[in-house]
């Protein structure tokens, strides 16, 4: 796992939070949606044609950027799809989900079986003592909509793998094939599928003969009221030789026997498509020529041995897996060529009657990248094919090298013209390493790597004092490749510097900039301030210090720190200050101590040593005449320390096997606990990358969290939790709040942040689906409410219309049509002279919604049937705003509206009422088409 070392700088006030069982629910970061390649590495694609579009589905292993486990999940992946139109048009800018969680689905498959596709996968299954395979399915209807979310489980036996599942379609039901034991035997099972989704029972195909090991490579199509199924056969000595068929029905009972396709060849990959007349079998021939033959719906095979499809084209040095469509005239035969910078993906046709057509193949797509594992559709007048294609790899220096493959797709008619390629595997950018600067006073900013396939972002995004946006755009401060990571923020009380880290082949260096309160860099171009790796940074008396490790002798590494002056970017040091020089030491981190600073770090006595120690050490201001070392934490394997402080003590958090410790520091160095610090978190199973900040009250830890997943042979996705602890060094949630823990969402790499009665933690979590279909900056902001609500409908007022109340404890208006009831709340400052007021609507449909302002409440604050719900707000009314609910929720004010007392005009202390008037179009209660919120009630302060 990755280590973070970012320490956010906040104010000190006075505050008691309340014992709560979890934060408020969390809320992203809104824009930064515009689509790209995807970073992280997609691959391994299939298509089905379908309702003149074409489905194609890919695993998409983007998961393992947000570093939400706890240990290394590199299998851990995801299916994604995306459709296409009969011109080869990406309908979808944003993947559709089809399987996200756990545990690592691979190689999936698709059939249209004329109103909807299947899709066919394996994963891994968990039991009490070991993991094994097991073959799943999920419809996608035309509008791409997942019809089976969990999706159907075809096969599991305990200690059997079942894998590599085909699925192909008669035009009413499927048919699914796997890879399976049946008595010790190696065998190929299946099951069909009705269009309603219901799973016929699982019958076995095949299984090993004398002579033959199980078929392996094998692939199944459809054509003129039969299954052609194609396999390799594994012959004794562990040669691929021989590809064969078996015919099959609609139910997968055998129609004759197995027969050859080709003698002694060699051969590997055999594929196999069907026109609703006859079949075409493709394969690799002992990686010399790709061949294909036509194979009858009698299971005549035309050309025993096959066509050459390479003509009198000249050789290539490789030849990829070949895959097979029906252009509607000829059999097309996509494969990948070359190798090195001479690399290419090819079609060759075939005649029906087994003529190689147009001679040499034509070239899709050609480079000096990877191009390989293509498949194809049919679709109006020619054919789609799709591959995995590495041209918008990402520096291969860096760390994520791996990171490589993207689809790609490309449209041949049956003329033999094609489209430009395009990239199938688009999305927004991940949104990565968030951290916060600031406080509840003036406002935080919120900065986050933007990551594509190639390149990386440095964003940053204006918070009001509860946590939400003021930017609805991020603020791009500058771009660069995917070696920028490291990111960290601190706020000097005039303006905030960020910090990153750059990897290249001569080594990492350390670049800031600053950026101004509006959000405006202030810096032409990155400040070049240290070598090293893992920057942190801290402000005292307007100047930063930035904390970095470096290795100036191979296997030794030390700690540095330079200062930059906050007013113009100037260095202070005329070169990095080496703080240690000793052993091997890694993940410095720093905080702002009043005057001076306070710096950790996780020290070994070797490079390869097998456990770390935590040291720390004050600075002065000036950066010279530091203290000495004051603290170890012992000898056994620690790591990750972050800290902050409340202008007294400081508190420093570190990880040490799996669970979460801190020690008290006071600022002249005194120790107020022991080295072994004392145990914040020790849940099930590991917590790591923690952080923490100061919110006025106490200290808040925030931390990724495995509890959730304790089956030891998961890869498992992270959580995210905090607990608090008092001044006095007691854990006041020693069993955790929890802040995020969607089961199926990877959720980690919190950064905390607070003050004057606000607590924001930002954390990445990987979101499915529209409109982000990637990771995102999420927030959650544990701020005090202002004002107090009324007039709720559930029942302890006026009667809601039709019986649509509320349940009791909402705090909410009448139901909706979509289950909840609207909800208003309030949070900020409720005073003429500094109205930070912000009214939140949530659990309404998305549609429009008017805010508005009363002076009384209607009937007593009982209310009064109005539409759907109650009338709460009356007297003299105030438009303030109308506003598009975006999952649900809006608030007023946004960015640019004039604040409520405003807008309000408001212009003397008083009580005023508010309310959500909100369109609720669906036929649910009475013929009206609206419903309205519960009322909230504001006492406004000179």
């Amino acid at each position: 796992m990755r280590f973070f070392i970012s320490t956010c700088l906040c104010a000190a006030t006075t505050l008691i939070a309340p014992a709560r069982a979890q934060f408020p629910a969390a809320h992203e970061l809104p824009g930064d949606l515009a689509s790209g390649p995807a970073a992280g590495e997609q691959r391994h694609s299939a298509i089905a044609q379908g309702n003149n579009q074409s489905l194609i589905v890919y695993e998409d292993h983007r998961a393992i950027l947000g570093d939400t486990v706890a240990y290394s999940s590199s299998g851990v992946a995801v299916l994604e799809a995306a459709r296409f139109d009969s011109a080869g048009t990406l309908i979808d800018t944003v993947p559709i989900s089809v399987r996200r969680g756990t545990n690592s689905p691979r190689d999936p498959h698709v059939a249209w079986n004329g109103s909807t596709w299947l899709v066919v996968w394996d994963e891994l299954v968990r039991h009490q003592f070991e993991s094994d395979r097991g073959v799943f399915a999920a419809r996608v209807d035309a509008a791409g909509h997942v019809l089976d979310d969990p999706p159907m489980l075809l096969a599991d036996v305990s200690y059997v793998d079942e894998s590599y599942p085909v699925v192909a379609s008669d035009g009413t039901r499927w048919a699914v094939a796997w890879s399976s034991l049946v008595g010790g035997a190696d065998a190929i099972q299946g099951c069909t599928i009705d269009p309603s989704g219901t799973v016929g029972p699982v019958s076995t195909m095949m299984t090993s003969t004398i002579g033959f090991y199980f078929p392996v490579g094998f692939e199944m199509a459809w054509s003129n009221g039969r299954y052609l199924f194609v396999s390799q056969h594994f012959l004794p000595g562990g040669q691929f030789n021989d590809a064969v068929g078996q015919l099959f029905d609609a139910n997968l009972a055998k129609i004759g026997t197995e027969f050859a396709i080709t003698f002694g060849s060699s051969i590997s990959d055999v594929q196999v498509a069907g026109n609703g007349s006859d079949f075409c079998v493709t394969w690799r021939h002992a990686n010399a020529s790709i061949r294909a033959t036509p194979v009858s719906a009698a299971g005549n095979v035309l050309v025993q041995g096959g066509v050459d499809l390479m003509g009198p084209a000249p050789g290539y040095s490789a030849y990829q897996l070949p895959a097979v469509a029906w252009d509607g005239t000829d059999w097309a035969v996509a494969f990948g060529t070359g190798s090195g910078s001479n690399t290419a993906m090819n079609v060759s046709r075939l005649s029906t009657n087994g003529t190689l057509v147009g001679g040499a193949p034509v070239t899709i797509a050609q480079g000096s990248v990877e191009m390989s594992r293509p498949a194809c559709a049919p679709i109006a007048g020619g054919v789609q094919i799709v591959w995995d294609d590495a041209r918008n790899n990402p520096n291969p220096i860096a760390s994520w090298a791996s990171d490589r493959m993207d689809v790609y797709s490309a449209v041949m008619t049956a003329s033999g013209a094609v489209n430009t390629p395009v990239d199938v595997t688009v999305s927004p950018p991940a949104q990565l390493d968030p951290q916060i600067a600031g406080d509840a006073v003036q406002g935080y900013l919120a900065a986050f790597f933007s990551v594509t396939q190639s390149t990386t972002t440095v964003n940053v995004q204006r918070l009001d004092t509860s946590g939400y946006a003021i930017d609805p755009q991020p603020i791009a401060l500058f771009s660069g490749p995917r070696t920028l990571h490291n990111l960290d923020l601190a706020w000097s009380g005039t303006n905030w510097m960020l910090v990153w880290e750059e990897f290249t082949l001569g080594g990492s260096t350390i670049y800031g900039m600053r950026i101004a309160p509006n959000g405006n860099a202030l810096d032409a171009s990155p400040i070049s301030i240290l070598p090293g790796s893992g920057a942190s940074i801290a402000a005292v008396n307007g100047d930063y210090l930035i904390v970095a490790t470096n290795e100036p002798v191979l296997h030794q590494r030390y700690v540095y720190t330079r200062r930059v002056r906050a007013s113009d970017g100037a260095l202070l040091d005329a070169a990095p200050v080496q703080r240690t020089n000793v052993g091997f030491d890694t993940q410095a981190t720093v905080a702002a101590f009043n005057d001076r600073w306070i710096l950790a770090w996780a020290h070994s006595v070797t490079h390869d040593a097998s456990f770390a120690t935590i040291r720390s050490m004050i600075v002065s201001a000036s950066g010279i005449g530091s203290v000495a070392d004051v603290a170890g934490s012992g000898t056994s394997s620690n790591g990750e320390p972050v800290l902050a402080t409340d202008g007294v003590q400081s508190l420093l958090v570190w990880t040490s096997g799996g669970d979460v410790l801190g020690r008290r520091i006071l600022n002249d160095g005194t120790k107020l606990d022991t080295d072994a610090g004392f145990v914040i978190s020790s849940a099930n199973n590991q917590q790591f990358a923690p952080h923490v900040a100061w919110n006025g009250g106490e200290f808040v830890v925030a931390f990724a969290d495995y509890r959730a997943h304790v089956n030891p042979l998961e890869t498992g996705i992270g959580d995210v939790y905090a607990a608090r602890v008092d001044a006095g060094g007691t854990v006041l949630d020693p069993n955790g709040i929890v802040v995020a823990n969607d089961v199926l969402t990877p959720e980690g790499r919190p950064c905390v942040a607070g003050g004057a009665g606000t607590t924001v933690v930002a954390f990445d979590a990987l979101l499915a689906g529209a409109p982000f279909g990637n990771w995102r900056v999420s927030i959650s902001a544990e701020a005090p409410t202002t004002g107090t609500g009324f007039c709720f409908g559930d029942g302890s007022g006026t009667a809601c219309p039709c019986g649509n109340a509320s349940a009791s404890g909402t705090e909410s208006g009448c139901t909706n049509s979509i289950g909840p009831a609207g909800k208003l709340t309030a949070d900020g400052h409720a005073a003429i002279s500094g109205d930070t007021v912000v009214l939140r609507g949530s659990s309404m449909p998305n549609s429009s919604a008017l805010y508005f302002q009363g002076t009384a409440e209607t009937a007593g604050g009982a209310g009064a049937v109005f539409g759907d719900g109650l009338r709460c707000a009356s007297g003299t009314i105030v438009r303030l705003g109308a506003r598009s609910n975006v999952g649900g929720a809006s608030t007023y004010p946004a960015a640019g509206d004039p604040s409520i007392s405003q807008k309000g005009a408001v212009s003397a202390p008083g009580v005023r009422t508010y309310q959500v008037w909100y369109r609720n179009a669906a036929a649910f209660c009475t013929p009206s088409t609206f419903n309205l919120s519960n009322g909230w009630r504001l006492t406004w302060a000179p």
